[in-house]
């Protein structure tokens, strides 16, 4: 299957990378890594945005496993945490930082699986730790 692009023929399974001059523009192909990123940036944003707000609201499944570790009260501390976390995702300078803090937040909901709570999947809070980690790595600050 052939596509016309810009008046010209572009084979897209060619292995060629295919660039088109478009007035002064250079229209090449597709890069994919920035929307990949901002995908999982929206995806944690959205996942920790929910969980706080849940947190806030003080569902029951979200508050339980800090009333069995005797801090009740910390729920609402790590929901506000977890907001102010997923809207810093989008801020340019607070992007890793934010990406560490929500890791962090894993790594304590991972340990709590593991050891109070056996019996619900740690599958889940490993996997959002491992995206956090892939955000933070993305969103390093760049040394010169």
């Amino acid at each position: 299957m052939k596509y016309i692009i810009f008046n010209q023929v572009c084979d897209p399974l060619s292995p060629h990378q295919h660039t088109f001059t478009y007035g002064a523009k250079n229209v090449s192909k597709l890069n994919v890594k920035p929307i990949a990123t901002w995908g999982l940036t929206g995806l944690l944003a959205l996942v920790f945005t929910a969980a706080g707000v849940f947190k806030l609201m003080g569902v029951e499944q979200t508050v339980q496993p800090f009333e069995r570790m005797g801090m009740p009260s910390a729920s609402y501390l790590v929901g506000a945490l977890e907001i102010a976390a997923a809207i810093g995702l989008f801020i340019p300078k607070l992007r890793f930082l934010a990406a560490l803090g929500l890791g962090a937040t894993m790594v304590g909901a991972f340990g709590y699986h593991l050891t109070l709570d056996p019996e619900q999947a740690v599958l889940p809070s490993l996997v959002l730790l491992t995206l956090c980690a892939v955000m933070a790595g993305i969103r390093r600050p760049q040394t010169a």
